[in-house]
């Protein structure tokens, strides 16, 4: 019998930098690193042997590249100035519109069996329209953070310009 070696790919040079700095960051004072040289190492290891495609290191790496997802959305959201519910998984940004202030919102979904997050539900009605349903983003888990922000920027971009659409706000600008 002829041994096969299989060809495992690496993790992805771009996740692997978000680790890095993720690593960076727990290491400085106040981190759950900052007295634990050891755990660092072992840490800085186990990236380097996922990105020479190590299969348990590379899944070890996503496990932990998945628990950083979430926030880099958050961020990305908060940097167009949606800002997630202290509560539930939902962002939530102020309009100005002919009636009041009325706000937009979106809600997060996570799917760890299809590894991704979606970013749908939208709600902004106006004159009985719910002008954000059908607006949605996948942010899957092979995504790197530069990707994530980009795919969030484009989808702010598309929200905010069907809200700007809306007939309440329409009418704010005549």
């Amino acid at each position: 019998m002829m041994d096969v070696q299989q060809e495992v790919e690496g993790l992805p040079r771009a996740i692997a930098e978000a680790l890095y700095e993720d690593l960076k960051v727990r290491s400085k004072p106040g981190g759950d690193m900052a007295e634990d040289a050891f755990r660092f190492e072992m840490f800085a290891r186990r990236i380097v042997a996922a990105e020479y495609g190590r299969p348990d290191a590379v899944d070890w790496a996503k496990s932990w590249y998945e628990q950083l997802i979430k926030p880099c959305i958050v961020n990305a959201m908060a940097a167009h100035g949606w800002h997630k519910d202290r509560i539930v998984d939902a962002f939530i940004k102020h309009f100005p519109s002919v009636v009041v202030s009325t706000q937009g919102s979106i809600w997060l979904r996570h799917e760890p069996e299809a590894q991704r997050w979606w970013l749908m539900d939208g709600n902004f009605t106006s004159a009985g329209e719910n002008v954000l349903a059908g607006c949605f983003a996948i942010v899957t888990h092979q995504m790197s953070p530069a990707e994530i922000e980009q795919t969030i920027a484009k989808h702010v971009k598309e929200m905010e310009r069907r809200i700007a659409g809306a007939f309440s706000v329409r009418l704010l600008r005549k």
